[in-house]
């Protein structure tokens, strides 16, 4: 569980709570169809704030972390995969995250990995936004109303990227259901906006402000997730298509409308050459987002193995 705090310090700011709770699907809540699992203080957020139908993240907690603090893609971070554990092994001081930019802003900031919110009042003037890093361990089948679902985390599917998001901020965000995309991507631009501040520099994800509010602006029209593998995925209200540039380059379109839980989550190829032209409109998108390459840092292959510590000997006496 991570969870990020932003203190306003000035009256006009929000206070701002991110909580992203590890390997939860948005099929694990109550209030996104859950039959097993009961989630009572998240169903209640979902019934006063905003609750997002087609949430989405990478397949796996790094990418995903530094993507949500960054507002970058993660093929422009190059965080595709695990972190190492190694020394140096971190984000580079030259990505910027939401953090500095509320520090920046005046801000009190603070990051756990636990947390106890009972001593705080934090429904004055506090957005709280509860997300999942990624999908729900393989080891795991949730159910939904006639529906089994086993977990994707690590795979380029539904079941791997689609992740619960609830924000909630009472007084400001009126009680909805959203069907509009959102990406983790999108979360440091919507709060900056939220939060009053004007970023100093371009990034990858939409100020989605508006879909909290319940206002006008431009919405998220598809969803573009980059993996480690050189896989790729664009997804869009009813088709996803998936690229692997690894090795031989192969592509999948896959017909999967969120119109239901059952189509979205069966992951059914798309073979129709009556559907070619989506494929071929699909394809210009994802080779542009391809064409991102990494901009920042050295980021050092975590599959690499480390090489050991060169053992230390005393010096024997002069």
């Amino acid at each position: 569980m991570l969870l990020t705090v932003g203190s306003a310090m000035a009256a006009t700011g929000p206070n701002v709570i991110v909580i992203m709770a590890d390997d939860i699907g948005a099929e694990c809540l109550e209030s996104y169809g859950s039959t097993i699992y009961t989630t009572p203080n998240l169903d209640r957020m979902a019934e006063e704030g905003v609750r997002f139908e087609n949430a989405y993240s990478t397949p796996l907690c790094t990418p995903t972390r530094v993507m949500i603090m960054s507002g970058l893609y993660p093929n422009r971070t190059g965080y595709l995969a695990l972190m190492g554990k190694g020394e140096g092994c971190r984000m580079p001081a030259e990505i910027r995250t939401f953090g500095h930019d509320l520090r920046d802003a005046g801000y009190k900031t603070a990051i756990a990995g636990k947390w106890q919110l009972g001593k705080h009042e934090i429904d004055q003037n506090t957005l709280v936004i509860f997300t999942g890093d990624n999908g729900t361990h393989g080891s795991i089948t949730s159910k939904l109303p006639g529906l089994d679902v086993k977990g994707g985390k690590g795979s380029m599917s539904e079941a791997g990227t689609r992740v619960p998001f609830i924000a909630w901020w009472p007084g400001r965000i009126a009680p909805a259901v959203r069907d509009e995309f959102i990406c983790l991507v999108d979360v440091l631009p919507t709060i900056s906006s939220l939060a009053g501040i004007k970023l100093d520099r371009e990034v990858d994800g939409m100020n989605l402000s508006h879909n909290l509010l319940g206002t006008k602006g431009e919405d998220r029209e598809r969803v573009l997730i980059a993996y480690k593998g050189g896989q790729y995925f664009v997804r869009e209200k009813r088709f996803r298509l998936n690229v692997s540039a690894k090795g031989k380059q192969t592509e999948t379109l896959y017909d999967i409308p969120v119109s239901s839980d059952a189509e979205r989550y069966s992951e059914a190829v798309c073979a129709s050459p009556e559907h070619e032209s989506t494929r071929q409109r699909l394809r210009g998108v994802l080779d542009a987002f391809m064409s991102i390459g990494r901009e920042y840092g050295e980021n050092p292959e975590p599959d690499q193995k480390r090489k050991p510590k060169e053992k230390k000997t005393k010096k024997g006496p002069k």
